[in-house]
């Protein structure tokens, strides 16, 4: 994919001044994927989509603090909160049967790392003058040798080394799948969220996170959905539609308002060139009868 990548925009120069510049996304995109990983593996996939609930409130709360041009209507805010009551209800009857407390926890943490992550994103890509292939490229490269650090220090290369031919195979067929996902997601995420705003990239996220619950349940035999379960995900996509209403209204209203400052404007610079016009007409007649 770095090749594939490198053929449609050549990466730049990896200096210390490129290296200065990114490494507040580039830091925050590995953390954020380090906390989603230890996250899933404290709990079952089909609840992972519930331990992150809070993905959208998180980000809305962030937003507020740190990107003072977004502006949030009590409609939008009481849709965050109908996520919250998801995650509460999915965590509520969760807690009293298969998952554990530091699973939630770490659900919560990777919830607030993501939603930072987005918010750096953010400003990353709308300062930066690299286009979105060269940020996705340049994330690899400086997470390749992190990665490599993280295989030799939990011995899992050593892992690799023991398996047979044919697992040895599967897995490098699995890896490469995923990197390939993960290289188009990455290029997705960026492009939606410089195009659009952090909140907006959670809703979609919610959406996919429904998506992935029932995959993991048709493709993992172990994983169940429970009826909590589903009720927590439907309220906390319920949350995520109502943010897209709110959002809506209030981008309409923003459009309708501008129209009509437009509008004015229009009308009140034509007042003014009409009575620029008369006054010189009358100043004209003036002149014509004082000669």
């Amino acid at each position: 994919m770095l090749v594939l990548c490198g053929q449609l925009d050549p990466l730049p120069r990896v200096t210390p001044s490129l290296l200065r510049e990114l490494w507040p996304m580039l830091s925050m995109r590995f953390i954020a994927q380090l906390g989603k990983t230890v996250c899933l593996q404290h709990v079952h996939a089909a609840f992972y989509q519930i331990a992150r609930g809070l993905l959208l409130p998180s980000t809305l709360l962030l937003s507020i603090c740190l990107l003072p041009e977004q502006r949030f209507s009590v409609f939008s805010i009481a849709a965050a909160c109908v996520t919250t009551a998801g995650f509460m209800l999915g965590v509520g009857n969760e807690a009293v049967s298969q998952t554990s407390p530091l699973g939630i926890f770490l659900g919560i943490v990777s919830s607030l790392l993501t939603a930072f992550e987005t918010i750096v994103i953010k400003r990353t890509t709308s300062k930066s003058g690299h286009s979105l292939v060269q940020l996705v490229r340049v994330t690899a490269i400086a997470a390749l040798p992190v990665l490599l650090v993280l295989l030799l220090f939990n011995k899992e290369i050593y892992v690799m080394k023991q398996l047979e031919h044919r697992a040895a195979m599967r897995l490098a067929c699995l890896i490469l799948l995923g990197s390939t996902a993960s290289c188009v997601l990455s290029l997705a995420t960026l492009l939606q969220i410089k195009v659009t705003s952090p909140t907006t990239h959670m809703i979609s996220s919610s959406a996919r996170g429904v998506l992935q619950s029932a995959l993991a349940v048709l493709l993992l035999k172990q994983e169940r959905m429970s009826p909590s379960r589903v009720a927590s995900l439907a309220v906390i996509l319920l949350g995520s539609v109502g943010y897209t209403l709110a959002r809506e209204m209030e981008q309409r209203r923003e459009v309708a308002a501008a129209a009509m400052t437009d509008g004015s404007t229009g009308m009140t610079d034509a007042a003014m060139t009409g009575s620029i016009g008369m006054t010189d007409g009358s100043g004209g007649c003036a002149a014509a009868l004082s000669a």
